[in-house]
């Protein structure tokens, strides 16, 4: 059976990945300030973002759960 934890919704991080406008600007590395201030004008967006990862993690932990349910009957039927 797979896990069904934590494991699912980081994942989601590689399966949505972060688009190109979310990308912080390389002339601000390096600037802590400058990074903050980019990261708090984007907010917005990293909210969406982390909410559409949020939901496919949850659609995804109930996928395997309903699997490893059915693998489970199964298991114990066949004995």
């Amino acid at each position: 059976m797979v896990n069904s934890g934590g494991v699912i919704f980081a994942a989601q991080e590689q399966v949505i990945k972060t688009p190109s406008p979310l990308s912080i600007p390389p002339r601000l590395l390096g600037n802590p300030e400058a990074v903050d201030h980019w990261l708090a004008e984007h907010r917005d967006e990293f909210a969406r973002l982390a909410e559409r990862r949020l939901q496919a993690g949850v659609n995804r932990r109930d996928e395997i759960i309903h699997r490893n349910m059915k693998e489970l009957v199964d298991s114990l039927v066949a004995d």
